[in-house]
């Protein structure tokens, strides 16, 4: 429960989906930018090389970080189309599986 909820209680279906927009929305724009500055990030610095790996661009060393920031947008696209995923068997498979 989110503190402002307290104060608000007849409004708080309305004020909960307002707030997770809002995380959705900031997620958006947070996952977007660090896709554009981690590219770049790896353009400008793949012409550096490690000293201890000369083979290994540096560029090359700080990809994963736009890859990641690009399947969570895809997550975070998920959820807004889709809705939360969180009801499917296989989310649920460790709650799942103690049960059984």
């Amino acid at each position: 429960p989110v503190f402002a909820l307290a104060f608000a209680p007849e409004h708080q279906r309305e004020l909960e989906r307002l707030l997770a927009v809002l995380v959705d929305v900031l997620m958006l724009v947070i996952c977007a930018f660090v896709v554009w500055y981690g590219t770049n990030l790896c353009i400008e610095t793949w012409g550096q090389g490690i000293s201890e790996l000369p083979w290994l661009p540096v560029g090359a060393t700080y990809s994963p970080l736009p890859m990641g920031a690009a399947i969570t947008l895809l997550f975070v696209l998920e959820k807004i189309v889709w809705g939360s995923q969180a009801h499917r068997r296989i989310v649920r498979y460790e709650e799942l599986a103690e049960g059984a």
